[in-house]
């Protein structure tokens, strides 16, 4: 999948001197109840998901729409003029007993070949998002193909038997951001479907002030699931610093 080397990630970071707000809940070192239903840290898909899913409303569409543009920009741009540029990250990981480690990524922006998804390279052998997100790889791969073509697509999509549900927000200084939930879907066994993880992406969309880093993922917090039903999780984290 996209959450590379056992489990990819993504980072985030301020760029040529750009104050860019990032919002990350309290984190509490206990496990998560109930009452946290609803919170960034929760893992539930919401009542029009489990009922089928519900097409992307206007305001939604929108944001869906500067996105996925602004991942075809970068496609076009990183393959183009980037190739071989260094990208730097800080990488934070909070297991389930709520111990935190960080450490810095340097990575290089490479393409094994032109079928191949741009990638950032790096010796760093833990859980990361190396897959560079864009209109054609990556986590919205399949909502930016219909957006693209002018669609309006569900916020729910059923692949490699696991349940999707998105969420597009306008909620950064310098961009918008896309929450992705992931899950069982339905079985007989189940009738109600489980998010297993959920992947928080804070996206720079202003052609103005994103620059040459239009499309760029500057956060990418991954939530998981400590245990089947457990309501603890773990986070990873992956923020982008500079080229």
């Amino acid at each position: 999948m996209i959450w590379l080397k056992k489990d990819p990630l993504f980072k985030i970071s301020p760029i040529f001197g750009m104050l860019l707000l990032v919002f990350i809940g309290a984190l509490s070192g206990c496990g998560y109840d109930k009452s946290y239903e609803g919170t960034e840290e929760s893992l539930y898909f919401s009542q029009d998901a489990i009922n089928g899913g519900v097409p992307l409303t206007d305001s939604q569409m929108a944001v869906a729409l500067r996105v996925c543009y602004a991942f075809r920009t970068k496609r076009s741009k990183f393959s183009v003029e980037m190739m071989g540029q260094g990208f730097v990250f800080n990488h934070t990981t909070r297991d389930c007993s709520s111990n935190e480690t960080t450490t810095t990524i340097n990575s290089v922006l490479v393409q094994d070949n032109s079928n191949e998804p741009l990638r950032y390279d790096s010796s760093f052998t833990g859980s990361y998002v190396d897959e560079v997100q864009t209109d054609i790889n990556g986590y919205l791969s399949e909502v930016c193909a219909d957006v693209l073509a002018g669609e309006t697509p569900l916020n729910t999509m059923e692949k490699n038997n696991e349940l999707y549900e998105y969420s597009f927000n306008s909620s950064i200084a310098e961009g918008d951001q896309v929450v992705i939930q992931i899950g069982s879907a339905k079985t007989p066994d189940s009738e109600v479907p489980s998010v297993t993880q959920k992947v928080i992406l804070d996206i720079l969309t202003n052609a103005t002030s994103s620059g040459n880093y239009q499309g760029m993922v500057i956060e990418a917090k991954r939530y998981l699931s400590c245990s089947i039903g457990s309501t603890e999780v773990k986070l990873f984290k992956q923020v982008f610093q500079a080229p």
